[in-house]
């Protein structure tokens, strides 16, 4: 076994021998020696530290601890290792790894979320938000057409619109125009409607808590009429439409416009039409005040 040590450049240079198959450091004068060039030959396998391990044959030329990049050298170069800083080393790491905790808790937080949202969620936080005659550009209704509604109301008829549905003031302050024109049409006067519920959340005014509407003939001087924008056979409106109508109808009896033991009725029940919708029928059928007793008294 042969072994030397000498001063090269400012660095401490050791060469190691085998004894054994093991790496054995003849330098005895330092009991935590600094070494920052290490030359091992003829060895199967090379162990630096308590972690690297490089399995042989190899020819390790330098491992270089300090942090200063050197040339590797030597006529076995094209087989040898790398330099390698290990502190640095250690520390990448701890960084990497630390990173991917990170992301790896970025990815669950965010597949919960998107479940949360597609199962079981309670309904949207919706506040009740009037859209006057103004705001959707509506026409003035005409004199004649407009009487009193007899308060409080006892009854709330739900209607579909038989329209595209809509999901934005734009587009729903559109489809409230088009409805109003129609209701003219047909010798109304005005949109037939009290309230409208557009697919977006809000509650569009047709004649109001105070005006008698021109939905249900028979019906209009003590119920108020409610309609949903949209052909509701086959859907349901959103989340927010429906929210929205609780809201509404809750403002109502607040207000002292409707009853507070109010009864609420599906436009089919009092009239031949399919509205509101099959769909819709059925939501409405689980409301606290619908009834299937259309005539009993409030």
């Amino acid at each position: 076994m042969n072994s030397s040590s000498q001063q090269n450049d400012g660095f401490t240079e050791v060469d190691l021998g085998t004894k054994n198959n093991e790496l054995m450091l003849n330098d005895e004068s330092q009991k935590s020696p600094s070494i920052e060039v290490l030359n091992v030959t003829q060895s199967s396998e090379v162990k630096v530290g308590n972690s690297v391990v490089y399995h042989g044959p190899v020819t390790v030329q330098q491992i270089h601890l300090n942090g200063k990049e050197e040339k590797v050298t030597g006529e076995n170069a094209s087989r040898s290792i790398p330099l390698i800083d290990l502190q640095r080393y250690s520390s990448n790491k701890k960084i990497a790894f630390a990173i991917s905790i990170a992301i790896l808790f970025i990815m669950i937080s965010f597949i919960l979320s998107i479940t949360l949202n597609k199962n079981g969620e309670d309904d949207p936080q919706v506040n009740l938000t009037y859209v006057e005659v103004y705001e959707w550009h509506g026409k003035t209704p005409e004199p004649n057409y407009t009487f009193p509604l007899e308060l409080p109301a006892t009854r709330v008829i739900i209607a579909h619109t038989v329209t595209e549905q809509c999901f934005n003031l734009e587009t729903c302050s559109l489809q409230m125009r088009m409805i109003q024109n129609l209701h003219i049409g047909y010798d109304f006067g005005n949109i037939g409607y009290n309230f409208v519920i557009g697919g977006d959340g809000r509650v569009y005014v047709g004649r109001g808590w105070k005006l008698q509407g021109a939905h249900t003939k028979g019906w209009n001087k003590r119920s108020i009429g409610i309609a949903f924008i949209g052909d509701f056979t086959s859907t349901i409106p959103t989340k927010e439409a429906l929210k929205e109508a609780k809201l509404l109808l809750d403002d109502g009896v607040e207000k002292k416009f409707l009853s507070s033991n109010y009864k609420l009725l599906g436009h089919r029940q009092v009239a031949l039409f399919a509205s509101p919708g099959d769909m819709l029928y059925k939501e409405i059928q689980s409301w606290s005040h619908w009834t299937a007793n259309v005539y009993g008294e409030s």
